[in-house]
């Protein structure tokens, strides 16, 4: 669609008007100077030679003062970069809250150890709570949240060790410790 500029018309007048008054109201010339400046010829030139050529640039003017049209053909938008952008491939498997299950619903730090159980011949458990009550038990290797995993779980410390990506790219890991509480403390 063409770009147009209204009203270029009324501004063309302004113009003419205020160059027509430039005209006029300039001061007389000396005689000195318009001698100098009469034609080789000896012809010193007629007094309607400049309202001809007043009349003959408002008559320009009008003729040029149609409103402008931008035309877009094969030419560059102006307003799109010189570099343009390469799309950077991501593939990341983004985990939506949706699909999420089990303990994996809950951070660790919405959950709270209730009790720790160390077997001589077994690998150890511990049984864990979110804040409404429902009962969880974990073992190494357990995901619980979005990125963490139970690393180890000791006599009264469960770790979590949480990896997760970076904006720059980069892996960071982050290990959580879940005390458990003896009765009485808070």
């Amino acid at each position: 669609m063409p770009f147009v500029v209204k009203g270029s018309r009324q501004y063309m007048r302004y113009f003419l008007c205020l160059v027509v008054l430039l005209f006029i109201t300039a001061p007389a010339p000396c005689p000195a100077v318009t001698a100098e400046k009469s034609p080789p010829n000896g012809d010193p030139g007629k007094s309607g030679d400049f309202s001809e050529r007043v009349q003959e640039f408002v008559k320009f003017l009008e003729e040029t003062s149609e409103d402008f049209t931008y035309q877009r053909q094969n030419r560059p938008d102006p307003f799109m970069p010189f570099i343009p952008r390469k799309p950077v491939a991501v593939e990341k498997k983004k985990i939506d809250k949706d699909e999420l299950k089990g303990l994996r619903k809950y951070e660790p730090g919405q959950l709270s150890v209730v009790a720790i159980m160390t077997p001589s011949n077994a690998e150890a458990r511990a049984m864990v709570q979110n804040a409404s009550g429902e009962g969880f038990v974990i073992k190494p290797g357990t995901k619980i949240g979005r990125y963490g995993v139970v690393e180890s779980i000791s006599d009264n410390v469960v770790k979590i060790e949480e990896k997760y990506e970076m904006t720059t790219g980069e892996f960071q890991t982050q290990t959580v410790k879940m005390l458990l509480k003896k009765e009485g403390e808070e």
